[in-house]
């Protein structure tokens, strides 16, 4: 997944759990505002398939493990954009390594020719 796609989905990502928590703290209070006290339905009675509403401590755990799946998701584009940067730095030291070899080669072919123009000069001016 190139860069670009991963920054993009972040920030979508960003923007829903800034959604979320907006719609969890309705009103710009500091203080949650349960969904039955919203939709005035609170201490109405559930059809028995229904489950009550879970605590706050539920709600809390709820909130923790959705940040962790989000950040355990996050963690791992970041792992594999960074294996990406270490295979690239590989090939890069691979070829670094290669272009070395070669420019040593070339200078030695160079020495080699400037020896033998070197030997021709000289029976040229006799």
């Amino acid at each position: 997944m190139p860069e670009n796609e991963i920054e993009e989905e972040i920030e979508k990502e960003e923007l829903q759990e800034e959604v979320q928590s907006k719609e969890e703290y309705i009103g710009g209070g500091d203080f949650p505002v349960a969904l039955d006290e919203t939709l005035g339905t609170a201490g109405k009675h559930r059809p028995s398939g229904q489950q009550k509403p879970k605590s706050k401590e539920d709600n809390n755990f709820a909130k923790v493990s959705r940040q962790l799946e989000k950040q355990t998701a996050q963690l791992a584009m970041l792992g594999a954009i960074s294996q990406r940067h270490l295979k690239n730095e590989d090939s890069q030291s691979t070829m670094l390594k290669e272009i070395n070899t070669s420019v040593k080669q070339l200078q030695r072919q160079l020495a080699q020719i400037q020896k033998a123009v070197e030997k021709i000069k000289p029976s040229r001016t006799k």
